[in-house]
């Protein structure tokens, strides 16, 4: 099981995770993204570029002859996982996402209007601004024009009051995509946090359902 935390956090974030993971028998592998905790680097992309720390991650286990690979991330961890598995082709037993958010415009509009001023023409010149100086085209980062490409089982959760990554949001990702394994749980009282401390015993059931339900068994 790797594990990716959120914009602004570090892998000390996502130990509760990795401590069920762990009680359930997975060996667990935890990353600070670029430019987060113990990492190096001084920018971040917002998931764009951290796909490829994704790509690496996964890689190195597959080196390792590990059969059952899973993702989990949340936010800028999850949309991470996305880009990456699309992009590359990976081929995980399974991912879980959580709260990922819609775009990166989506993302910057949040944030503005959380701090209280107007998203626009904040988000829409940051966008721009950040795509410019990190060398990709802002507009298209699009979270939901990955997941279309998306062919392994999907858990996908979000919590009914985030007001950082919105239902509308959520539902274009799902709804992007293909149609077979995947799932999406919503959370009554979850905002943008850890659905693991939020509701125990809803996260415990469904992630210990998905993995059940998608891993390889070996004997």
């Amino acid at each position: 099981m790797i594990l990716f935390h959120a914009l602004m956090g570090n892998k000390t974030e996502v130990l509760d995770e990795a401590t069920e993971f762990r009680a359930w028998g997975y060996n667990v592998l935890l990353l600070d993204a670029r430019s987060h905790g113990r990492s190096t680097g001084g920018t971040t992309t917002i998931g764009y570029n951290e796909a490829d720390d994704v790509k690496s991650a996964y890689e190195d286990i597959v080196r390792r002859g590990e059969k059952n690979i899973f993702l989990w991330g949340t936010s800028m961890g999850a949309v991470s996982i996305i880009k990456s598995v699309a992009q590359y082709g990976l081929n995980p037993s399974g991912i879980i996402v959580e709260m990922p958010f819609y775009s990166l415009q989506s993302h910057l509009r949040a944030r503005a209007r959380i701090l209280g001023f107007p998203s626009q023409p904040f988000a829409f010149l940051v966008t721009f601004w950040i795509g410019a100086e990190r060398g990709f085209n802002g507009y298209r980062f699009k979270t939901a024009n990955y997941a279309s490409s998306i062919k392994c089982p999907v858990l996908e959760q979000y919590g009914a009051k985030d007001n950082v990554v919105l239902k509308i949001e959520t539902d274009a990702i799902y709804k992007a995509l293909p149609a077979g394994k995947k799932r999406l749980v919503n959370y009554e009282e979850g905002q943008h946090e850890s659905f693991l401390r939020r509701d125990p015993a809803t996260w415990r059931r469904e992630v210990e359902g998905f993995l059940n339900e998608t891993r390889i068994v070996t004997f």
